[in-house]
């Protein structure tokens, strides 16, 4: 069977968590730094810096005092993929 490579992000929240496959790392970390723009609640302006911004939010989730924080993990598998779903 061909193998692909996927990478998996789990954002885990107040709410549950999102679970989501990308194809790239740089697709995984785009849709973990839309997160952060969309719940950036830290009373200050959003580093410009993708990576600075998304190392902040997350830092600073545990201190926001709301009975909850929040935490992220990216990982990369292998997959198998079966062969009638490649041609």
């Amino acid at each position: 069977m061909p193998e692909i490579r996927i990478h998996v992000l789990v954002i885990d929240h107040e709410h549950g968590q999102n679970i989501t496959v990308h194809p790239t790392d740089e697709d995984a970390r785009k849709t973990l730094y839309e997160y952060v723009e969309e719940n950036w609640d830290l009373g200050d302006f959003i580093p410009d810096d993708e990576g600075e911004a998304i190392d902040k939010y997350f830092e600073d989730a545990a201190g926001r005092g709301f009975g909850h924080s929040e935490s992220y993990s990216l990982e990369e598998t292998t997959v198998k993929i079966k062969e009638e779903l490649t041609k």
